[in-house]
């Protein structure tokens, strides 16, 4: 569970560029294989090239129907206009029917998802692409929307086996009879999705937007407004499973929706590392923003704000450890308790690092639920450094448990407004019980991120380990959430607030 050093993580990355577009590809002359025709024809016309003749080029390396010129090119440019996508079917993996079969490395190049789409007509009932195993695809400046994956359930737009690209394109109003509505990874297949959108996708089971049962990478994305037609589902944005690994860095997970659990992210993958992130306005009867149930978190530089849940609003980790660091949790609301983070089971683990939890709701139904910002189970560990708890609610009758509910291991340097309800552990070493940290409300003070500011005469100034705030591994934060350098009022030589 340990945060990696950023030149650590910039190599796994690059490590994960490096296999996925190094696959092995057909030893062919390269070029662009013209798409003239929206019509989805298969060998009909020798004057026109479709979408799907064209990729059968490529799979076959020689040329086919009116796609000529470029015999197994690499890339597939696609013109203005909808591709659509009419022959039906399911079952087949020659790309002859159904969903477009790619089984040979290539690249589909739209014209920006504003003017090139792939979607299906109203008969048809299978998914739009299916990636082969091991072949690396890259899509791109293309709109994939309106898939209703009635027979090949897994990923209503995409289902990749291989090595998925997707960069700059919209990926929307797709449903799956199963997992994945808008994109589904094989446990075989990776995925890297980068300044794109995944909005508006609906899942008949797990990840009404994304599906990961391998290692998937996010960057400058979306993942928004996804859900369910089912009432017995998790993940509303991104789900995943069979220990799949997941990066998510400078992106937003807003306005998902689960009937079960994890409206935003239900990780039940291995390692998730989410960096300069905003998880939001996602919605669950059970864990609006994230349900951490197996592998690690670590959240860096994030805001975890405004979801809501009957119970634990903002993120539930169960059985496993999550880190936060230089990260904010504000602003959630749950109708019972934990309005911002619960921690069940004696496996479950919490260890905050310079971050804040305020301003969320508990017990907004007056139902008996504790814990404003956390909710400790027994047996379970939360140890804070440099961190503040405070201004979080419980609107019980009692309004016993506004900030915190069960015990904390206070390392050293922190500030916890209210102890009600809670019990504190540790050494007292800079630690700060029982006053107002006199914090601005969430707003943009700068950086990727909202975060609550300290405002001028706050205790929080200068009150922070004199030899530097550190992440878990021991390592000097010499920035904040917001990228800003610590310190930057100089009223205490370089002592971090």
């Amino acid at each position: 569970g340990a945060l990696l050093p950023a030149a650590a993580l910039l190599a796994i990355i690059l490590l994960f560029l490096s296999t996925a577009l190094t696959q092995a590809a057909p030893e062919a002359p390269l070029g662009n294989i013209v798409v003239n025709t929206l019509a989805d024809q298969f060998g009909a016309d020798v004057n026109s090239c479709s979408l799907r003749e064209a990729i059968l080029t490529v799979n076959a390396n020689s040329n086919f129907g009116g796609c000529a010129g470029s015999g197994g090119s690499q890339t597939i440019a696609l013109g203005a206009g909808a591709h659509t996508l009419s022959i039906g079917g399911n079952g087949d993996d020659t790309d002859a029917i159904g969903d477009l079969d790619v089984t040979a490395s290539l690249s589909i190049v739209g014209l920006g998802p504003l003017s090139t789409t792939i979607t299906a007509s109203g008969a048809f009932s299978d998914r739009l692409v299916h990636i082969g195993p091991g072949v690396s695809v890259v899509i791109s400046g293309v709109r994939l929307t309106g898939a209703d994956a009635r027979d090949n359930g897994f990923g209503a737009a995409i289902f990749t086996e291989g090595h998925l690209t997707l960069i700059n394109s919209v990926v929307d109003n797709n449903t799956s009879s199963s997992t994945g509505g808008g994109i589904a990874v094989d446990p075989l297949g990776t995925a890297l999705i980068q300044s794109s959108a995944i909005t508006g996708n609906l899942a008949n089971n797990a990840g009404g937007g994304i599906r990961a049962g391998g290692p998937i990478t996010i960057m400058d994305s979306t993942i928004g407004d996804n859900g369910f037609v089912d009432a017995d589902s998790r993940g509303g944005g991104i789900s995943l499973a069979n220990n799949a690994p997941l990066v998510l860095i400078r992106s937003v997970v807003s306005g998902n929706s689960a009937p079960v659990r994890g409206g935003g992210l239900s990780l039940g993958g291995g390692a998730v590392t989410i960096v300069d992130s905003t998880i939001r306005n996602n919605s669950a009867p059970d864990s609006g923003g994230i349900i951490l149930e197996k592998g690690s978190l670590v959240l860096r530089n994030t805001a975890l704000i405004s979801n809501s849940a009957t119970s634990a609003a903002g993120m539930r980790v169960t059985n496993t450890l999550a880190t936060l660091i230089n990260s904010t949790v504000s602003g959630n609301i749950a109708q019972a308790g934990a309005g911002g983070i619960a921690v069940n089971t004696a496996g479950g683990r919490l260890y905050l690092y310079n971050s804040t939890i305020a301003g969320n709701t508990a017990d907004a139904a007056n139902t008996g639920g504790n814990g404003g910002g956390l909710n400790i189970q027994a047996g379970s560990v939360v140890s804070m450094t440099n961190s503040v708890l405070a201004n979080n609610v419980d609107l019980g009758a009692s309004g016993d448990s506004p900030d915190c509910f069960g015990t904390i291991h206070l390392v050293a340097y922190n500030h916890v407004e209210s102890t009600a309800g809670c019990t504190t552990t540790g050494p007292a070493t800079g630690n700060v019980t029982g006053s107002d940290p006199n914090l601005r409300a969430l707003t943009a003070n700068g950086g990727l991120t909202l975060s609550h500011l300290p405002n001028a005469g706050s205790p929080l100034i200068d009150s922070g380990d004199p030899t530097g705030c550190a992440d878990q591994n021991g390592g000097v934060l010499l920035t904040d959430q917001r990228g800003f350098f610590r310190p930057v009022n100089g009223g205490s030589a370089l002592r971090c607030d």
